[in-house]
């Protein structure tokens, strides 16, 4: 998810809507909230178990939670998930909920193609591809985050700027006399 972030893709939390209705739009990841517990967590696996036994199940909750286990790499992919409101738990730490969610899609038979969600992930890797292959975006994006994150940074810049230039004038003024004598 933080990789995604630095590709411009913006979070927001889809209320009304499915559990496993996602979408994507103009770098906008719409998702509908849910709350992990530790009542959820056989409920989950039970799904991704029936689904990969009977062949006549549309793989659903497979597809959304291999879609989840793409976007969650760390626990800083679930704090960004959690403060969008997105996913809320109970489970103590964001370390933990990673783990469960990267453990609770190892070792399933996935098939990109015919997953429900393969046009979201397909136009957010689309995303990612044209912001990594640009150096210019990359670095521009970089740099505000790292140098501007908070708005006292961005005021410190501005000062500066019109301290030098105040400097420059004041320069030209003291100067222009010496060469331009009266």
């Amino acid at each position: 998810m933080s990789e995604l972030q630095k590709a411009g893709v913006t979070l927001k939390k889809r209320e009304g809507h499915d559990l496993l209705d996602i979408a994507f739009n103009n770098g906008t990841l719409c998702m509908s909230p849910f709350f992990i517990d530790n009542n959820s967590v056989p409920l989950f696996l039970n799904f991704i178990a029936y689904e990969q036994c009977d062949e006549r199940a549309k793989p659903f909750f497979t597809d959304y939670f291999m879609f989840l286990n793409s976007l969650i790499n760390s626990s800083d992919d679930v704090k960004i998930l959690h403060e969008q409101g997105i996913i809320n738990h109970v489970l103590g730490s964001t370390d933990t909920v990673a783990d469960l969610l990267n453990k609770l899609c190892r070792e399933i038979v996935y098939d990109n193609e015919q997953c429900y969600l393969s046009n979201e992930m397909k136009a957010a890797n689309g995303l990612c591809e044209t912001y990594y292959r640009s150096k210019y975006s990359r670095w521009w994006r970089n740099s505000i985050g790292n140098y501007f994150s908070s708005p006292w940074t961005f005021l410190s810049l501005l000062a500066a700027i019109v301290l030098l230039i105040l400097t420059i004038v004041h320069t030209m003024y003291t100067v222009y006399p010496y060469y331009r004598p009266s």
